[in-house]
């Protein structure tokens, strides 16, 4: 879905949105978490708060977080995958295409590493075009 331009404010107020809810399902995970597991909970929420932490940076601290917290705390981090899902996505680069295309994000994945050779592959299965899986370029971005 492409959304139409929107001037630097209007796309703050957007991210703003998400990344406030975001936050507070951390803030909420912080008070339930032992406090040895508290520094990648701090490190989630921080990252999410900060506007300048772009989309590959939310990433990693979010599959850091999940990795050690998701099998104890399971439902905050289905809810704090339901807020991400819709502002992140993958912006995938074919080789010889012009133009990336999007790809949703797999959450499943245990890490940033395992999402882009996810994809990937799935494309040097699918597309005549890719040689190799390493020809394919991946990166996290917002979706706004």
């Amino acid at each position: 879905m492409n959304l139409p331009l929107a001037s630097p404010p209007a796309l703050d107020r957007r991210l703003a949105g998400w990344r406030r809810d975001a936050a507070r399902l951390a803030a909420e995970l912080l008070c339930e978490v032992s406090p040895a597991a508290a520094d990648e909970v701090l490190d989630l929420r921080s990252a999410l708060l900060d506007g300048t932490v772009g989309a590959e940076g939310v990433l990693k601290v979010f599959f850091l977080a999940k990795n050690r917290l998701e099998t104890e705390h399971y439902l905050l981090f289905y809810r704090l995958r339901r807020v991400l899902e819709p502002a992140l996505a993958l912006s995938v680069q074919l080789p010889g295409e012009a133009v990336p295309f999007r790809h949703p994000l797999d959450f499943r994945c245990r890490d940033l590493a395992h999402l882009r050779r996810s994809v990937q592959r799935e494309c040097f299965e699918h597309h005549l075009t890719v040689g190799e899986p390493e020809a394919v370029k991946v990166e996290a971005v917002w979706r706004f």
